[in-house]
């Protein structure tokens, strides 16, 4: 079974098809399974998520609830769990607003990043019970008080990203999107996956670095591509994810492009 996930050398890079992360099983630190993923609320302009909405199921009171990505760890993509920094309590006596880090398991400070939270093993486990990827916490990873240093951003949905919202190149409409790829480890989105215009069968892969401009009323995202750049980036395939090869494929595919564009403007001085 290939999981939608890569890692890069560092270890720290981890990519996750959005669409993969909502069928994951919602786990809290009691080993509580909780409800389901709704959704991601996301800060459009640094395409940052912010918030995942649950839907709590029977035996617990049915309602959505709101919780910090602070308080996730990292997937486990063997066993398909997304793991949640807080006890069931902390969870159920949510007033459907943003749940706070657990302190039975952080003194002092809160982490900077959700990845520094390892769990203590049980004496009847031989492996780590969330996630299974371990981190440098030398590197350091920017606050949520720190990106929002300026004014707080209004937030979107990822629902309404995944359900409505299409890919305008310089020349024209080049697709729908229909999946974001996320880095889990600063949940980042990193990717759109666009199907084409004139494709609909047919996957491509934009990286969110070429964003120009994005209208989330009309839902319209603008880039820095041509649609004939982008119709011929390597094809995504679902079965396969955001394997490291593809990636690098996409990227050589990009770079070039830039570079004859670059040319051709020379050229034309």
């Amino acid at each position: 079974m290939v999981y939608e996930c890569i890692i890069s050398k560092e270890g720290l890079k981890m990519l996750t098809s959005l669409r993969k992360l909502s069928q994951y099983t919602l786990r809290t630190v009691d080993r509580e399974e909780i409800g389901q993923l709704a959704c991601f609320l996301f800060d459009s302009s640094i395409w940052l998520l912010k918030y995942v909405l649950i839907e709590m199921e029977p035996p617990f009171v049915e309602r959505r609830v709101q919780v910090s990505v602070d308080c996730l760890g990292r997937p486990n993509q063997k066993k398909l769990i997304l793991p949640i920094m807080l006890t069931t309590a902390e969870i159920e006596t949510c007033d459907d607003a943003e749940a706070t880090m657990s302190e039975e398991y952080f003194e002092g400070e809160q982490p900077l990043d959700s990845s520094h939270w390892l769990p203590e093993l049980q004496e009847d486990e031989d492996e780590l019970p969330f996630g299974d990827s371990l981190v440098d916490e030398s590197i350091a990873v920017s606050s949520s008080e720190e990106l929002e240093q300026f004014e707080r951003p209004e937030l979107s949905n990822t629902d309404d990203v995944l359900s409505k919202f299409r890919i305008q190149g310089y020349d024209g409409e080049i697709g729908r999107i229909e999946d974001l790829v996320v880095d889990d480890y600063c949940w980042f989105i990193r990717y759109f996956i666009v199907s084409l215009r004139d494709r609909p069968d047919c996957l491509v892969t934009v990286s969110t670095d070429w964003i120009e401009y994005a209208d989330m009323v009309n839902g319209d995202v603008f880039i820095d591509l041509s649609t004939d750049v982008v119709s011929s980036c390597p094809e995504y395939k679902e079965t396969m994810g955001m394997q490291p090869n593809y990636e690098k494929k996409v990227q050589m595919h990009y770079d070039q492009s830039k570079h004859s564009r670059r040319i051709k403007q020379k050229g034309a001085k």
